[in-house]
């Protein structure tokens, strides 16, 4: 199940669909649900996850390679693969390797790498603020799946509360009335 699908679901559980009148039993239902949001909690925590030190060395150095001076000694490059891989080792793992592929094509020199891998934008859906979002949803949807409910349906009031409303809106009226 996609976010969308998950949502449709969680909706119906909850009985916020009650156009739909579900076949499946709420516990089918629930179980189901319980799979797909912990799959999506999986696939975001994987997203979310910083890319692995070997990740990001192995994507430094193809940027590095590309846009090295040729007067950068081998110590140069060592130390400047450690900076730049402690600069951007927050990144998450789901848009890394695009940021990379894309300062390999715009950096003509290192100092110019770190600030386009910054920079890259793969759009809402890789945002990590958003990919943070939607895992704090997913985790306390799982939560709170097997929370009580409210029963769903017709609430019919008794008869003593239609009295009292009908004698407050008459009071109600009465006062507008002297008012004027």
């Amino acid at each position: 199940m996609q976010g969308s699908e998950i949502s449709s679901e969680w909706e119906q559980l909850n009985g916020w669909a009650q156009d739909e009148k579900p076949e499946a039993s709420r516990s089918e239902r629930c179980n189901a649900l319980r799979s797909a949001l912990e799959l999506r909690v999986r696939d975001l925590e994987a997203k979310v996850e910083p890319a692995t030190p070997y990740q990001v060395m192995t994507e430094l150095g193809a940027c590095l390679t590309l846009a090295v001076p040729s007067g950068m000694t081998e110590d140069d490059r060592a130390n400047w693969l450690t900076v730049a891989a402690m600069e951007v080792r927050d990144i998450p793992n789901s848009y890394f390797a695009q940021a990379c592929k894309h300062a390999r094509r715009t950096a003509d020199h290192p100092s110019k790498i770190v600030p386009a891998i910054c920079k890259f934008d793969p759009g809402e859906m890789l945002n990590r603020n958003h990919l943070a979002r939607e895992l704090r949803i997913a985790r306390s949807r799982l939560e709170n799946l097997n929370a009580p409910r409210l029963e769903q349906g017709n609430y019919e009031p008794d008869e003593a509360l239609k009295q009292g409303m009908r004698k407050l809106v008459e009071e109600l009226q009465a006062k507008e009335r002297t008012a004027d």
